[in-house]
């Protein structure tokens, strides 16, 4: 019952006071970057152990890519 009351209250209260949205584009070039370094600094982790960390081309190119992006 209180909570009931709690809700009509606060809907009553409430009610024409929302914001207006506004739909914005995605920025892609984020996006796309955002992606590409998560996804190189993931790889680089994972194969670190195996591929002898830094000794290796791969994991020193993957974390370069993860920086820059």
């Amino acid at each position: 019952p209180i909570g009931a009351f709690v809700i009509m209250a606060a809907m009553a209260t409430l009610k024409g006071r929302e914001t207006k949205t506004e739909i914005k584009p995605i920025d892609t070039v984020g996006l796309v970057l955002l992606i590409v370094g998560i996804g190189s600094l993931q790889v680089m982790l994972d194969q670190g152990k195996e591929l002898d960390w830094f000794n290796s081309t791969e994991i020193i190119t993957l974390t370069v890519v993860a920086v820059v992006a």
